[in-house]
């Protein structure tokens, strides 16, 4: 079995590839430490892949790029029968940033789906990973409730305390036996879905489960220049489409995360509702103004957006919302 992709490709997890793993650079924000590989001796490697391949409700899967590097991988664990299966997906860290999540999981959702026939897949994501929510509720997952997770003592207390994961906070709890959680949503898509997901694409009508009009690009008149919203994708015919990365409340935020994007080198547009004018932006319901980037973008964006700010999180927050 291979699964290949634009970029990447999917495998099954060989005890070869686990030494590439074990290499990874691990990641510096703490907000994403638990996708760090666990360092572990080459003997005791080799029990954890011998145990888990044994494992009838299990299934474990490399994710490698053009050059045939692990950047990342895939499990499915919890196998009930075709019924069901829960995902885990880790990207090493100098592999992130790049849209290698959607790419990766929109191949392996058709094999799910329709090789291995399962009917249901469901996963769970801490509650502040908002640039892997978006991503899942774009592929068409769906919140379905709440699931919480052990998290170290040391980890919670830095999450509690250090002004930088402010954001963070709503999502740590400790219970009567002071041990430390964290909120996770536990989210599922059912093989209907997906393929009704998967049709939209194919007609180029990829819908936000979020936030609907903001996958298609706003109509000219309503933006900021015509000439930005007619932009055509080099060496298409088609219009570029853009995608809501951002509500904020007010010109000032508005300017903030547009600015902060544009610093990055990923250009932005202002959506609207055929409201009011002022000083060129053009805001919708209560004052809020969008604010899209073209869709190959998006991930890139929130993942900018979602990074904490060490110098006023509170006011970041306040300031934009992922839709």
């Amino acid at each position: 079995m291979r699964l290949q992709g634009p970029r990447v490709a999917v495998r099954p997890l060989t005890r070869a590839d686990l030494a590439q793993m074990a290499a990874w650079r691990p990641f510096d924000n703490l907000l994403y430490s638990d996708a760090n590989w666990v360092q572990r001796s080459p003997y005791a490697l080799g029990h954890w892949y011998t145990r888990c391949s044994q494992d009838r409700r299990r299934l474990l899967y490399a994710v490698v790029d053009e050059a045939g590097q692990v950047i990342g991988s895939i499990t499915l664990r919890e196998i009930d029968g075709r019924r069901s299966a829960r995902l885990g997906i880790t990207l090493g860290a100098d592999f992130v940033n790049r849209g290698y999540g959607t790419e990766v999981l929109t191949l392996f959702l058709d094999y799910f789906f329709e090789s291995l026939g399962f009917e249901q897949m469901v996963l769970d994501v801490v509650g502040y990973n908002r640039r892997a929510i978006r991503v899942y509720e774009k592929l068409g997952f769906k919140q379905v409730g709440q699931r919480r997770r052990p998290v170290k003592r040391r980890k919670a207390l830095k999450l509690l305390k250090e002004p930088r994961y402010t954001s963070a906070r709503r999502f740590v709890r400790r219970d009567w036996l002071r041990r430390y959680w964290l909120s996770c949503h536990e989210m599922a898509l059912s093989k209907t879905d997906w393929q009704k997901k998967r049709q939209e694409r194919k007609n180029g009508m990829f819908a936000e489960t979020a936030m609907p009009e903001g996958a298609s690009l706003p109509q000219t008149g309503q933006d900021e220049t015509s000439e930005a919203a007619a932009e055509k994708t080099p060496g298409e015919s088609r219009e570029t489409r853009w995608e809501v990365v951002a509500v904020a409340n007010g010109v000032t935020a508005a300017a903030i995360i547009r600015g902060h994007l544009e610093s990055e080198g990923i250009p932005t547009l202002m959506q609207h509702e055929p409201a009011g004018v002022a000083i060129g932006l053009i805001f919708g319901k209560l004052g809020e103004a969008k604010v899209l980037v073209p869709e190959p973008l998006a991930e890139r964006a929130l993942e900018i957006l979602n990074q904490p700010n060490p110098l006023s999180t509170d006011d970041a927050e306040d300031a934009a919302s992922s839709p």
